[in-house]
């Protein structure tokens, strides 16, 4: 055999052999397309899952939308109406630097304790400082 029939033969089959694997890179392209495809609709379809009609409802709100960079997941907070800010009242507040304490809805908190779903983050000598899992907010006497 002669130099150019060697390279005639290799070159086929290195050919066909380039063939086989575009082949296989479809194939695990559209399985890949196809799987995802079926997770968007999983996701769509656990949507009306996470805006229910129960979420609705005036007693309810939704605080915020969080979505999860690692999985996609989208999380949403719901408050119930009795741990909204509104609901607290500030009597008075016992000053001390070493152990401040306020007297919200008729209970004696320091930092760190919760009430009416809301942890005390700090207590000042004219305002407290809660926090209600997603958002800082502050209340002063009389409030």
């Amino acid at each position: 055999m002669d130099k150019n029939r060697i390279q005639i033969i290799i070159t086929s089959f290195l050919a066909i052999i380039m063939i086989f694997v575009w082949i296989n890179t479809i194939k695990n392209i559209r399985k890949k397309i196809s799987t995802n495809k079926a997770n968007v609709q999983a996701y769509k379809d656990t949507l009306p899952a996470l805006v229910s009609p129960a979420s609705n409802k005036k007693t309810d709100k939704v605080d915020a939308w969080v979505r999860d960079p690692f999985s996609g997941k989208l999380y949403t907070s719901v408050r119930k109406q009795g741990n909204t800010p509104k609901t607290l009242s500030l009597a008075g507040i016992i000053w001390d630097k070493n152990k401040p304490a306020a007297l919200i809805n008729d209970k004696v908190v320091g930092v760190g304790d919760r009430v009416g779903g809301s942890t005390v983050v700090s207590i000042k000598n004219d305002r407290v400082l809660l926090n209600d899992g997603t958002n800082d907010f502050e209340i002063k006497i009389g409030q």
